[in-house]
């Protein structure tokens, strides 16, 4: 099962969110917290590092302060010594964070984001999926679904926008999304199930193996 928690960093201050969570940030994390130029983006990031932190004790039953963080051969985040794979998207709006027994990827944007994905379709969807946006009842909705679910198949991969958004394309129909890779691309038989999701405001994606369903996400306090 994929767990996901979803937080509006809009509802806690600055303030708040050190007083809860600012002792729990190694010397890196607290470092690239300090490095940041931009109020709204130290938030955003501060936010997301208490809120994965949260999220993954809960679920480990250790100390917040106490998780240690890696990344994998892929470049994928991981945790140290500890089994559980998690996953992260996060905006002004919202941060999310997935967990499951296996490695996933998951993304999500506020469906306002549809109009520069429009904006700039000829550079990030294929002509099939352009096609689809042309002739489909709903092209705000699936230009984010589709955007997002390049975004979780790619972190799923540790690939991430090294490639050409191009080449990972959806086709959305009743029976779900079903992806084509094109060159130099090879499928992944460990990513071969994509979910969506939806919270408030924001639609998503999650990418992973055919074995783990998405459950509801759910709204955390921190």
């Amino acid at each position: 099962m994929i767990e996901a928690f979803v937080f509006d960093p809009r509802a806690i201050s600055e303030d708040a969110l050190l007083e809860r969570g600012g002792d729990w940030l190694d010397p890196s994390e607290r470092a690239r917290y300090q490095r940041f130029s931009h109020a709204l983006s130290a938030h955003v990031y501060l936010a997301t590092r208490v809120v994965v932190r949260t999220v993954l004790s809960r679920a480990l039953g250790v100390a917040p302060a106490a998780l240690a963080f890696d990344r994998d051969a892929l470049g994928r985040p991981t945790l140290r010594d500890h089994a559980l794979s998690f996953s992260l998207a996060n905006g002004p709006s919202f941060v999310l964070c997935t967990v499951a027994p296996t490695p996933h990827g998951v993304d999500a944007e506020p469906l306002d984001r549809a109009e520069a994905l429009l904006g700039m379709q000829s550079t990030i969807y294929s002509d099939d999926e352009r096609a689809h946006l042309a002739r489909c009842a709903e092209p705000r909705a699936d230009a984010v679904l589709l955007w997002t679910l390049k975004e979780a198949y790619l972190k799923a991969r540790g690939i991430g926008l090294r490639v050409d958004p191009r080449l990972v394309a959806f086709a959305l129909g009743e029976g779900g999304a079903t992806l084509a890779l094109a060159p130099p691309l090879v499928a992944d038989a460990a990513v071969d199930r994509f979910q969506p999701l939806a919270f408030e405001g924001h639609l998503g994606a999650v990418a992973g193996p055919t074995g783990e369903a998405l459950a509801t996400p759910r709204w955390i306090e921190l």
